[in-house]
């Protein structure tokens, strides 16, 4: 295989560094940077075994590249969906084929029963060309500067490298896109990202609209309805004990400002401004109920029995009557709506508002 190597233009596509300013980077954040200025940061194209080998068989691998028609993640899909994703890697592969080994280009279509014959060159279960012996561009090891790379899409290399990140096969550096690094599932943010501008553009659109919308309706409320913006904030906050009726509204504004920026106890700016969206939604009534809930979870009138504890049934209990009322807070809150039970949710009421007062 012979890789041509080439400047590249600047395209739609590249590699970029990944800031988030709510989550601390050894204070980079603060200058807009992800990594130092002169560090390196490499990743190998991420191959995983699939079938463990034994005495009479070797083991399987298959390099997760983005290119596999077997993949779990296409395995989920109906079979509409997976047709159309069959056909999409196997016009990439056979175009891709065509490009860096030449002659007659591969009929792609789902018939042909021996493509991957055809194309075993690319196949995910062929590790010694995917594998991490060479550096990008002539092989898959990539090694990121603060710059990241920009990508050419109508080179073979380029196309299979961003195939390969969006998915997943560089998790250690790279998230597939912008909205998968603000939702990184792992303790340690990633340095960079895909980005394709198209699409950037909308995430970030989508994301400034959900943040302004959350800060306008939390401006009304503090104009218009104190009471509402009060049981937000004690459904909002992990702590809803300290929001009593004698908290000034200035500081209950605070909290629920700094909390929809990410400055508190969610980090992830779109994830609590859209928390916050959500319960803005809930009527009052129901906001009422799941901050009685709540509290009455954080002073123990509701909690687990010590032998259910032991056992692991999950059941919530009305401890001053032994009442079992749900084992989720979902079900809690729909056992005290019920107008049968409307005594009890009275109670709660009571205990919960006089701890508040005092």
């Amino acid at each position: 295989m012979q890789v041509q190597t080439k400047s590249k233009a600047r395209s739609n596509v590249a590699i970029k560094c990944f800031v988030n300013p709510n989550v601390s980077n050894s204070g980079l954040e603060k200058y807009g940077m992800s990594i130092f200025d002169g560090a390196r940061q490499k990743d190998t194209i991420f191959i995983k075994e699939v079938t463990p080998g034994t005495l009479t068989r070797e083991a399987v691998y298959k390099v997760v590249n983005g290119l596999d028609e077997t993949a779990p993640e296409l395995m989920r899909l109906t079979d509409e969906e997976r047709e159309a994703e069959r056909k999409d890697i196997r016009e990439t592969v056979a175009t891709v084929h065509y490009m860096l080994f030449g002659g007659d280009k591969v009929d792609p279509s789902l018939k042909n029963k021996d493509f991957w014959k055809q194309c075993s060159e690319l196949a995910p279960t062929n590790v010694s060309f995917w594998g991490n012996d060479k550096e990008y561009p002539q092989g898959f090891t990539l090694e990121l500067t603060e710059s990241g790379l920009f990508l050419d899409m109508t080179s073979p290399m380029d196309i299979l490298i961003e195939r390969a990140i969006r998915a997943g096969g560089y998790k250690a550096l790279v998230a597939p896109s912008l909205e998968d690094a603000y939702s990184w599932p792992f303790p340690t943010p990633p340095k960079f990202y895909l980005d394709k501008l198209e699409n950037t553009a909308a995430i970030n659109t989508e994301y400034r609209k959900i943040v302004n919308k959350a800060k306008s309706i939390l401006d009304n409320l503090r104009d218009t309805d104190v009471e509402k913006l009060l049981l937000i904030a004690r459904n909002f906050d992990p702590d809803p004990t300290q929001y009593k009726r004698s908290t000034p509204t200035d500081i209950v504004y605070l909290n629920m400002d700094r909390g929809i920026d990410g400055e508190l106890w969610e980090k992830n700016k779109r994830m609590a401004s859209q928390r916050f969206l959500d319960l803005s939604k809930l009527p009052t009534e129901e906001l009422a109920i799941r901050s009685i809930v709540k509290c009455a979870t954080k002073y123990r009138y509701l909690d687990h029995r010590i032998e259910d504890k032991q056992n692991r049934t999950g059941t919530i209990y009305f401890m001053e009557d032994g009442i079992p009322v749900g084992r989720t807070i979902e079900e809690v809150v729909s056992f005290l709506k019920n107008p049968l039970n409307q005594d009890i949710l009275k109670r709660l009421k009571a205990k919960v508002d006089n701890e508040l007062n005092n």
